[in-house]
């Protein structure tokens, strides 16, 4: 009987142990986030955890087959870099012989548990430099649940321009050669270069090819990796990368079919660098060296967009700099990213139209559909008479039956469905305003 106790207690306190152990070792390789951001796993060794497992919930996205997990869904939707505590790339697990398709979980909240690893796609390689050796962290997903089916913000869709607005697929003007347009986007790297940005660009350049006059060969086009996104019937011409070799030729290449009788039309689309008043946050701004910045920025900053898969960007004072070294009679400017009010001081010009999403403190939106970026899709709808999705408009104050760049700013503002403050200069000083003048230089000028 006292062996019997014996042998029942030893083989007890064996068991105990080998849970204790289990337990332990367990641990070691199954850990959990934070639950308000990732940095317990984006820290700055990270790299020493590659290959453990950890558990953690977020609102799930995907761009370019990149997915990522955000820890509030407000992050989906804001044209700036994410803070890297608020986001963790996730990859699909890699033993299945198929690719998961996980666009049902975009907009959702899930539980995943995941090894880390560093991520490898070219263009996130690219930007580790500029936003952090942390940016490649990535959970390569082991479970997956969902734990709130409500979807919190949508997929973007791609679209064909001729559905909506078939009028300008039918029609097409004979060019006008004095007019030129740049459109640009670089969108960071695959992670964040949001459909939205394809969107715009393709909607815009059939916008002035057909309806306004611009001609294929004097619409240069300078989009993330020099590629389209997809194939499809109405896939417009794109000349460059945005990267900087992709710029300068960009800018060359603009330099060549300009004169003082240019028209010049300039839109500027992708994530943008600066200071969030409202959150109390830097999203790449950087200090003012050449105190060149206005009076009215009370952070003496610096703001940037960027290129794609780089570790390098283009700050305002670059962007500047390439802008001038253009000869053009009437600059039209439209700025869609985040802190896009700090471009227009730089940009100023007794000549010149400029048209800003927002505020250079404040960030901005896509839609609420998130399909299109909210500035360029009230631009689009003022200047054609009709929304992307087919509604009639009429931003034709005068009834002169054209669109002026003021009638168009009029419009945008009255129409503003996120939380932002269109900016606008037409006289040359950059000071912006909400309030521009009827009579004022934008007022004559059109498309």
């Amino acid at each position: 009987m006292k062996n019997t106790l014996n042998n029942i207690f030893k083989t007890t306190f064996m068991l105990f142990i080998g849970v204790a152990f289990f337990s332990v070792s367990g641990c070691k390789k199954d850990k959990s986030s934070d639950d308000i951001g990732y940095g317990s796993i984006k820290s700055s060794d990270w790299r020493s955890n590659i290959g453990d497992s950890f558990v953690v919930e977020g609102y799930y996205d995907e761009e370019n087959g990149i997915g990522k997990i955000y820890d509030a869904p407000k992050h989906h939707d804001v044209d700036a870099a994410t803070p890297e505590k608020d986001y963790i790339l996730i990859k699909k697990q890699s033993a299945l012989t198929y690719v998961p398709d996980y666009s049902q979980y975009i907009g959702r909240r899930l539980q995943i548990k995941g090894r880390l690893l560093a991520a490898t796609e070219p263009s996130l390689v690219g930007t580790a430099n500029l936003l952090g050796d942390i940016s490649l962290a990535t959970l390569e997903v082991q479970t997956l649940k969902i734990t709130d089916s409500v979807s919190y913000f949508q997929k973007p869709v791609r679209f064909s321009l001729c559905d909506q607005y078939p009028a300008i697929c039918q029609l097409v003007l004979n060019p006008v050669a004095t007019k030129v347009a740049f459109l640009y986007s670089g969108g960071i790297n695959a992670g964040s270069a949001h459909q939205r940005y394809y969107n715009d660009i393709k909607a815009l350049y059939w916008i002035l090819r057909n309806k306004f006059g611009y001609s294929d060969a004097n619409i240069v086009v300078c989009y993330k990796n020099g590629k389209h996104d997809y194939a499809a019937s109405d896939t417009f011409k794109i000349d460059y990368a945005a990267s900087t070799a992709g710029f300068n030729a960009a800018i060359t290449d603009l330099q060549g079919r300009m004169s003082s009788r240019t028209q010049f039309f300039c839109f500027i689309n992708n994530h943008g660098g600066g200071f969030s008043t409202s959150d109390n946050i830097n999203y790449g701004g950087t200090a003012d060296g050449d105190a060149d910045e206005p009076g009215t920025d009370s952070k003496h900053l610096d703001e940037h967009i960027y290129y794609y898969g780089e570790g390098a960007d283009i700050s305002d004072d670059l962007l500047k700099t390439k802008i001038n070294s253009l000869t053009f009679g009437t600059g039209i400017f439209l700025l869609k990213p985040c802190f896009s009010g700090g471009l227009v001081y730089d940009l100023r010009g007794t000549n010149r139209v400029i048209i800003a999403s927002g505020t250079e403190f404040q960030v901005t939106y896509p839609t609420l559909s998130g399909s299109y970026g909210e500035l360029t899709y009230n631009f689009m709808s003022a200047i054609t008479g009709k929304t992307p999705d087919g509604v009639t408009v009429n931003a034709d104050l005068n009834g002169d039956e054209k669109i002026s760049m003021y009638e168009a700013y009029i419009y945008i503002k009255a129409t503003e469905h996120r939380n932002e403050q269109p900016q606008y200069n037409d006289d040359g000083t950059g000071n912006v305003t909400t309030t521009p003048s009827s009579s004022g230089f934008g007022a004559g000028v059109y498309l």
